[in-house]
């Protein structure tokens, strides 16, 4: 499946929700009027109380309330005005909260996934052995280092190192050697070049419009699916706790609870499924 970036999740869970729209300008604006002929040609006052966020363009990441919206000229009014005129080709979106609010629930979402959505990686081509180095970096999307083995060039054999600590924080780890396998010196030294690591990644959190989950094939369907709706119920608690009264604040508790409940069945299927492997070598000799 595509890559699912910070930006498309957002627009995804936007589109759930109701009204949402994305397009690009027609013609160029003003600071305060946008004109899609393409995409804006629902009824008058559509947009009212909607967010427009231009995603490219001299006003990249601005978000403005709609005041206004006009079918007849396929345009929308915001307030206050952008900094920079609206250019023709500037892409955009509307949402019907604002953005903030929208990638502070998927992060919040990405960080109950957890570790149940675990990548094992098993990889030996990001390190390479150094005869009297101790210290090495390890890979940033390295979570929780499982097994450790040093190797010969030629893939021959692979002796386990047991004695090494992970210092450091998330992302930036380091790995210190506190001492080798006795293979390292009896079997040609000068050979012995090849690291190979086996660790699990976790699924990354979003920080940025383009950031990715870096998950890929059939897990980051079932982690997108997850976070999709953990996302939309802390979404839906949102407008609850913003509107606590009336039949909409029940409607909102309802969807809340109804998209919860979604996500804790998608949670409970993958925990019933094998834990995928990515490998980062072409072959394994056997271990010594």
């Amino acid at each position: 499946m595509a890559e699912t970036t910070l930006d498309t999740l957002i627009l995804a869970l936007a589109r759930s929700m109701g009204h949402a729209v994305s397009g690009s300008a027609t013609t160029a604006g003003t600071t305060t009027v946008l004109t899609d002929s393409a995409t804006l040609y629902q009824p008058d006052k559509t947009w009212v109380n909607h967010y427009l966020r231009a995603t490219s363009g001299s006003n990249i990441g601005v978000s403005r309330l709609i005041t206004s919206s006009t079918q007849s000229s396929t345009s929308v009014t915001v307030s206050p005005a952008f900094n920079y005129a609206i250019a023709s080709a500037v892409e955009y979106q509307i949402l019907p909260v604002e953005y903030d609010y929208f990638a502070q629930a998927v992060k919040d979402a990405v960080s109950a996934a957890g570790d149940d959505w675990v990548k094992m990686v098993d990889d030996s081509t990001s390190l390479t052995y150094t005869a009297g180095t101790n210290e090495y970096s390890l890979p940033s999307d390295l979570n929780l280092l499982h097994q450790l083995y040093v190797g010969d060039s030629a893939l021959l054999y692979w002796a386990p190192v047991t004695a090494f600590d992970v210092l450091g924080i998330p992302g930036a780890y380091k790995l210190v050697i506190r001492s080798w396998p006795l293979q390292t010196q009896q079997v040609t030294p000068s050979l012995t070049t090849a690291m190979r690591l086996v660790y699990s990644s976790s699924v990354t959190m979003l920080d940025t419009p383009t950031a990715t989950l870096g998950i890929g094939d059939g897990d980051e369907r079932d982690a997108v699916s997850f976070i999709r709706e953990m996302a939309l119920h802390n979404l839906y608690e949102m407008l609850q706790s913003r509107n606590p009264t009336g039949e909409q604040a029940r409607s909102n508790m309802s969807m809340a609870q109804a998209h919860y409940n979604k996500a804790q069945q998608i949670r409970q299927r993958r925990s019933t499924q094998p834990i995928r492997t990515t490998s980062r070598t072409r072959r394994y000799a056997e271990q010594i």
